[in-house]
């Protein structure tokens, strides 16, 4: 809390937050298990046991959508 950093006589500092569309979506991808290709491309959705592939992903604006599951978004969309 605040007052236990008080006490210890250090401040938070905040240095700002995180954009997450800056957040590359490729590395989340591949570490999952999907091949990744720069631009447009197709891939197995992480978010669900899926036998084919039905996620599209956009590598240049890092954003997915999958037709099958229906979810979509950013990098922090697939982690969080």
């Amino acid at each position: 809390s605040a007052q236990d950093w008080s006490r210890l006589g250090k401040t938070r500092k905040y240095k700002g937050s995180v954009d997450a569309n800056a957040i590359p979506i490729t590395p989340i991808i591949a570490f999952y298990g999907g091949e990744v290709r720069e631009g447009n491309a197709s891939v197995r959705c992480v978010l669900h046991n899926d036998s084919h592939r039905s996620a599209s992903i956009n590598t240049y604006d890092n954003l997915y959508f999958c037709f099958t599951c229906g979810r979509g978004g950013n990098a922090a969309n697939i982690v969080c």
